[in-house]
């Protein structure tokens, strides 16, 4: 009995310690797992205020990220406003160059025919002074021999006052050689007169024209342009005929009934036929006038020997007969308009 209550008493011992060493264990086990679980908790906190730092961290990023795209947003607004400027004014610029260059364009044409004209007109009067060297050589030869002749009849007549037969015939052979010489320097006093008179004439010609251009008046005898007005239709033809052909002749010569040679519009002529096909029955009429009137001189009569006649002058223009005034007209008008 004693024996058993021994063994009894050594088991409730044995598990005593069974049960306190796995209550020990266990609470071990319970630190440790509060522990770890207590260091989660701090592990997580601390990854949770790590995120929330970086959450922070990256709406401000984000904040930043967005006020730099909205900045750089406006500079692309302002670089395209300042971009469209730039391209408005460069077309500006482009277009004032393109008037300015085409203003050049003409100047230097208007130079050149200028330059042309004047070069025309000095070889005009260095042809005429060269005539005139010539007529006035020829008048002093004919004087000479004039007075050669009428010095060597008198001493004919000296030498032959008896009536000699033979020496009279020889003084009327030298008389109408006299005659001769005298008509012939007659003839060359009138073509000096006439080159003169028409050098004065040209002259008046020219100060009336400049006394009518800068005329106000509403007078029926004006200062004309003659030539193509290329207003009406200058825009439609720029961009089909670019160049100028210099060759171009729209004429032709036909002979009338009496055998007289005329030189008149060519009516096949293909450049004519273009622009009466593109522009219209109204710019060809216009072309066709302008080419008539441009090929006649000064007097109204063709002119084919001076190579810059078809250049585009001013004339005195009655606009009331629609035709060229003369110089008469002009000076009965400036006399009329004087009373």
């Amino acid at each position: 009995m004693a024996r058993d209550s021994g063994r009894r008493a050594l088991y409730l011992n044995s598990e005593i310690m069974n049960i306190r060493k796995l209550q020990h264990n266990a609470r071990d086990f319970l630190e440790k797992a509060l522990s770890e679980q207590e260091k989660a908790f701090l592990e997580h906190d601390e990854a949770l205020l790590k995120s929330e730092a970086q959450k922070k961290d990256l709406r401000k990023q984000l904040e930043e990220s967005e006020a730099q795209n909205k900045e750089l947003k406006k500079k692309l607004e302002q670089s395209v406003a300042q971009n469209k400027v730039l391209t408005q004014r460069e077309r500006q610029l482009q277009q004032r160059n393109n008037s300015i260059m085409f203003e050049k364009k003409k100047a230097d044409e208007k130079v050149l025919l200028l330059s042309e004209e004047h070069k025309r007109e000095k070889n005009e009067l260095l042809k005429t002074i060269i005539e005139l060297e010539k007529q006035l050589d020829a008048k002093h030869t004919f004087v000479l021999e004039i007075e050669r002749i009428r010095g060597a009849l008198l001493l004919m007549k000296q030498m032959h006052e008896d009536g000699d037969l033979k020496g009279q015939k020889k003084m009327n052979k030298i008389q109408e050689v006299l005659k001769k010489k005298e008509e012939d320097l007659t003839m060359v006093e009138l073509i000096v007169k006439e080159w003169t008179s028409n050098d004065e004439i040209q002259e008046a010609r020219k100060e009336l024209i400049i006394g009518l251009w800068d005329s106000t008046n509403q007078a029926f005898i004006h200062v004309k342009r003659m030539g193509v007005d290329i207003n009406p239709f200058q825009s439609a033809t720029s961009r089909r005929f670019l160049k100028k052909d210099l060759s171009w002749h729209p004429f032709k010569i036909i002979v009338d009934e009496v055998g007289n040679a005329k030189e008149i519009i060519d009516v096949e002529d293909a450049t004519l036929n273009s622009v009466k096909n593109k522009l219209g029955d109204e710019f060809y009429k216009f072309v066709t006038t302008a080419l008539v009137k441009v090929n006649e001189d000064e007097n109204g009569n063709v002119n084919q020997n001076d190579p810059f006649y078809r250049h585009i002058r001013p004339v005195m223009w009655d606009y009331k007969r629609g035709m060229r005034a003369t110089v008469r007209d002009v000076c009965f008008y400036a006399m009329e308009w004087w009373k």
